[in-house]
C-alpha cells in the first residue's frame, strides 16, 4: 500500500531508479497542507530555510534568514534587527499590507501574534534554536485561520538527537557595535528522555535613528538667536524643513533564555513541554543638538525653555522637550507550551496547548518635566494568548489523507496609563489614568482531503469555520471626555474554502494552482484600545481612537504557479497571482482644529481612527530560484512586483486608486554562497522599491527622515573553520555604507566579529 504523501515522489522515484538517474525531490514541508511532502506536491510554491541554510549564512535574526529565499515577503524593524528589540515592525506578503499583520507567524505551531496590536515580536526566538523556516504566501485560513490572510511563517525549533553544546560571542562595530553571547545544550538519553536549554543576551550600542526637525515660518522673535547647522532637507510631502539634532543612540538590550523537554512514549509517540522567555528594554541616551550661533560659534543653550531662533531668516524656537522620545521603553514576553504526537492505528494525531504572557510599555515626558525627571506617563499593554489545538491526520484507502481538527484562541488585553512622578522611572506610578479590558475568542474547525487522482494529480479540498467573539470596558479618569465605557460582546463567523491542485508533470516539475477565501479578524487595539497619540502626522502629530463597530476583512484569492527542480540541483518557481479584499481596514485620518491634548502634553491637528474602508485589489508575480554554478559556489534570488491598490473607498477620503501602504511595488534579492575548503561565505544584496506609508500616498519624496527610501543593500559573511569545534565569522551588513529610511534612519555600515563553538 503506497501513502498519498509519498504519492508523487514516490512515482519520481521508482521511475528514475528504473532508469539509473539520480532524484532530487528538494526540500520538503509540512506547513503547505500540513502534510510531510516534497515541495513539488505542495499546493503552493513553499519557501524553506534549512537550519544548514541558517548556519551557512550566519544569520543573527529572523529577517535575515528570510530576506534573500523569499519572493515578495516585506519585513520592516525587529524582525531584522534595525530597531528597538521586540518592537513589532510592519510585514506585508502578497499585497496585504496597511498596518495590521496578515501573516500568521507560528513557533512550533503555536500563534505569535499577539492579543494587543496583532504585530509579532520577533526578539522571542534564538536563532540558534532555529530547525526550519518555512513561509507560504497566499491565503492560508483555511487551515490556519485569521492571521493567515497573507500567508504563513512556520519556524521549527530543533529536537535533540544526541548530546551537544554550542557557545557564540560577537563584537560589532560601526552601526552594529554591542557585544553579544549565547550558549545551547542539547541532549537525547538512552531512555526516551531529551532535553534543550539555552540562553543569550544581545547588547547593542546603537545608532542615530531618530531625528528632530523644524519648518521654520514667520519673521524671527526680537533677540532670535541667528544659528547655523541645520541640515537642509523636506517632509516626504516636498515642504521644506531643517534637521537640527537627534535623540541620541537607539541603545538596546535584550536576553532570552528556554527550556524544553521530550519524552519518547512508544517508537510512534511522544510528548513535549518547555517555555521560551525574553525580555527586552530599550534604554536612554544622550541627544545631539547641530545648532550653534551664528555670531560666537558656540552650541545653541537647550534649556526646558523654548529659545528663540532665527534659521535661514525665518522664526522657530528650540527646548529640551524637543529631543524626547518614548525611553524608556521595553516588553517581555513568556511563552510555555505542551503537546502531543501519536498514532491511533493508521491515523497520526496531534494535540498542543500553549499560552504566551507579554507585557510592553513606554514613557512619555511631561509638560513641565526635564530629560532626566519630573512628572510624566508611563503606558503599559499586558496581553496574553492561549492556543489550543487537536489534529488528526488519517489515509483513506490509497489515494487519500483526510485531515480535521479543531483549535481555540483567547486573546486578553489589560492596557493602563499611568501618572508618574518621575517619567523616567515605570516605578513611581501615582495615579491610574486610564485603563481598558478586553477579550477576544476565536473557535475553529477545519477539515482538508488530499486526493491523489491517478499518479501525476493532487487534489487539496478544505475548509475551515472560524466563530469570532470579542468585547471589553474602557475606564477614563482624566481628560475631556472621562468616564465608563462598556463594549459589548459582538460575534462574528466566517467559513474559508479552499481548492487547490497539483499536476506534476514529470519527476522534475509541477504545475500548481488554487483558488480560497480567508478573514482577518481586527485585533483589540482597533477595537477597544483607549486613545494614543502618534507623532507621524505632521506639522505636529494625531491622536489615534479605537473603532468598535470594526468587521472582519474578507479575501478572495486565486494563484498559479509552477515549480521546476534542474538536473544538476537547485530549482526555479513561479507564481502569478490575484486578491480581492473587502471590508478592508485601513486608518481614516481627519484635519482637526489644533488643540493640546490636556493628558500627555501634545499638540494634536489630526485624529484617526481604523474603519472598514472599501475594497483593495492585489496583484503581481514571484519569482525565485538557486542553482549550483560549480561545486563550490551557488546562487540563489528572488523578484517580486506586487500592484496592490485600494478600488473602493467608503469613508470618502481620496483614497481609491492610491497604493495599499507598507507594500513595496518591487522587490529583488541575489546572493552567492561559496564554500571551499575551510572558507565559506555569502554575498548578498536586496532591492526595496517604491512603496507609501500615507493613505492618500502624499509622501513622495522618499530619502528623507519619515519617509520611505527605495534601496539597494549588500552584506558580507565570512567563516573560517578553525578546526572541527570552532568557527569564527567576520560579517559586514550595509557594505557600501547606503543611507536609507524606513521611517526613522536604518543602521549604515556595521562589521561583527564571531566565534562560535560546537562541542
Amino acid at each position: 500500500m503506497k501513502m498519498i504523501k509519498l504519492s508523487l515522489a514516490a512515482v519520481a522515484v521508482c521511475s528514475s531508479a528504473f532508469a539509473g538517474e539520480a532524484v532530487n525531490l528538494g526540500d520538503v514541508t509540512v506547513s503547505a497542507s500540513k502534510i510531510e511532502q516534497s515541495t513539488l506536491e505542495a499546493p503552493v510554491n513553499v519557501s524553506v530555510i534549512t537550519a544548514e541554510d541558517i548556519e551557512k549564512s550566519n544569520n543573527q535574526r529572523l529577517g535575515d534568514a528570510l530576506n534573500v529565499k523569499v519572493p515578495g515577503l516585506y519585513l520592516r524593524g525587529g524582525a531584522l534587527g534595525n530597531a528597538r528589540p521586540g518592537v513589532t515592525m510592519l510585514s506585508s506578503i502578497r499585497g496585504q499590507g496597511g498596518t495590521l499583520t496578515k501573516i500568521a507567524v507560528l513557533v512550533d505551531g503555536m500563534n505569535m501574534v499577539d492579543a494587543y496590536s496583532g504585530q509579532v515580536n520577533w526578539a522571542m526566538v534564538s536563532m540558534e534554536d532555529v530547525e526550519s523556516i518555512e513561509v507560504v504566501p497566499g491565503v492560508g485560513s483555511s487551515l490556519y485561520g485569521s492571521n493567515a490572510m497573507g500567508g504563513v511563517i512556520s519556524i521549527t525549533t530543533k529536537e535533540p538527537t544526541k548530546e551537544e553544546m554550542s557557545f557564540t560571542m560577537g563584537k560589532g562595530f560601526g552601526d552594529s557595535a554591542g557585544e553579544y553571547a549565547s550558549a545551547l545544550y542539547r541532549n537525547k538519553f538512552d531512555n526516551g528522555l531529551g532535553v534543550v536549554f539555552g540562553v543569550s543576551q544581545n547588547n547593542r550600542d546603537g545608532y542615530v535613528s531618530d531625528y528632530v526637525t523644524k519648518t521654520p515660518s514667520g519673521t524671527p522673535a526680537v533677540g532670535a538667536i541667528i544659528v547655523d547647522g541645520a541640515i537642509p532637507t523636506t517632509t516626504t510631502t516636498g515642504v521644506p524643513t531643517y534637521i537640527v539634532g537627534d535623540k541620541g543612540l537607539n541603545v538596546s538590550k535584550a536576553r532570552n533564555i528556554h527550556a524544553k523537554l521530550f519524552y519518547d512514549l512508544t517508537t510512534d509517540s511522544k510528548i513535549h513541554a518547555g517555555f521560551a522567555y525574553s525580555d527586552n528594554e530599550s534604554l536612554a541616551s544622550t541627544y545631539n543638538s547641530y545648532l550653534t550661533d551664528a555670531a560666537t560659534g558656540l552650541p545653541v543653550p537647550i534649556t526646558t525653555t523654548a529659545t528663540n531662533l532665527s534659521l535661514n531668516g525665518l522664526k522657530t524656537s528650540i527646548k529640551e522637550q524637543d529631543f524626547a522620545g518614548s525611553i524608556p521603553m521595553g516588553n517581555t514576553a513568556l511563552r510555555y507550551f505542551a503537546g502531543y504526537d501519536g498514532k491511533i492505528g493508521d491515523s497520526k494525531l496531534s494535540l498542543s496547548v500553549g499560552k504566551i504572557d507579554r507585557d510592553s510599555w513606554s514613557a512619555s515626558i511631561g509638560s513641565t518635566a526635564t530629560l532626566t525627571s519630573s512628572a510624566g506617563t508611563l503606558s503599559t499593554s499586558p496581553n496574553s494568548t492561549t492556543n489550543a489545538s487537536a489534529q488528526l491526520s488519517s489515509p483513506i484507502g490509497d489515494s487519500q489523507i483526510l485531515i480535521v481538527g479543531a483549535a481555540t484562541e483567547i486573546g486578553s488585553l489589560h492596557q493602563k496609563k499611568y501618572a508618574t512622578s518621575n517619567w523616567t522611572d515605570m516605578d513611581t506610578k501615582t495615579a491610574e489614568l486610564d485603563r481598558i479590558d478586553a477579550k477576544s475568542t476565536t473557535n475553529s474547525l477545519f477539515l482538508q482531503d488530499q486526493i491523489a487522482v491517478g499518479d501525476d494529480l493532487l487534489i487539496y479540498v478544505g475548509g475551515r469555520y472560524d466563530s469570532w467573539t470579542a468585547g471589553g470596558t474602557g475606564v477614563v479618569t482624566t481628560g475631556t471626555v472621562p468616564g465608563t465605557f462598556e463594549y459589548p460582546d459582538r460575534s462574528e463567523s466566517a467559513f474559508s474554502p479552499k481548492l487547490a491542485g497539483v499536476y506534476q508533470v514529470n519527476n522534475r516539475f509541477s504545475v500548481k494552482s488554487s483558488v480560497g477565501t480567508g478573514f482577518r479578524a481586527p485585533t483589540n487595539y482597533y477595537l477597544f484600545a483607549n486613545p494614543t497619540f502618534s507623532g507621524a502626522a505632521a506639522p505636529n502629530g494625531k491622536m489615534i481612537y479605537s473603532n468598535p463597530d470594526l468587521k472582519p476583512e474578507t479575501a478572495k484569492a486565486f494563484d498559479l504557479g509552477v515549480e521546476y527542480h534542474f538536473v544538476d540541483g537547485g530549482k526555479a518557481t513561479a507564481t502569478y497571482y490575484i486578491t480581492k479584499t473587502t471590508n478592508l481596514i485601513y486608518q481614516k485620518i481627519t484635519k482637526v482644529d489644533q488643540y493640546t491634548d490636556p493628558v500627555i502634553n501634545k499638540v494634536i491637528d489630526y485624529v484617526a481612527r481604523q474603519e472598514n474602508t472599501g475594497e483593495a485589489l492585489a496583484r503581481g508575480i514571484e519569482l525565485a530560484g538557486e542553482y549550483p554554478l560549480a561545486d563550490w559556489l551557488s546562487i540563489s534570488g528572488s523578484y517580486a512586483y506586487t500592484d496592490s491598490r485600494i478600488t473602493k473607498d467608503d469613508t470618502n477620503t481620496g483614497m481609491e486608486g492610491k497604493r495599499v501602504t507598507n507594500v513595496p511595488k518591487e522587490m529583488f534579492s541575489l546572493a552567492f554562497e561559496a564554500q571551499r575548503g575551510d572558507w565559506s561565505g555569502v554575498l548578498s544584496g536586496r532591492y526595496v522599491g517604491e512603496q507609501f506609508s500615507s493613505n492618500d500616498n502624499s509622501d513622495v519624496v522618499k530619502d528623507v527622515w519619515t519617509g520611505y527610501s527605495k534601496y539597494s543593500v549588500i552584506d558580507l559573511k565570512v567563516n573560517y573553520k578553525i578546526d572541527k569545534n570552532f568557527k569564527a565569522s567576520l560579517m559586514i551588513d550595509n557594505v557600501l555604507d547606503r543611507e536609507y529610511y524606513e521611517y526613522y534612519r536604518m543602521p549604515g555600515r556595521g562589521a561583527t566579529i564571531q566565534l562560535s563553538a560546537n562541542f
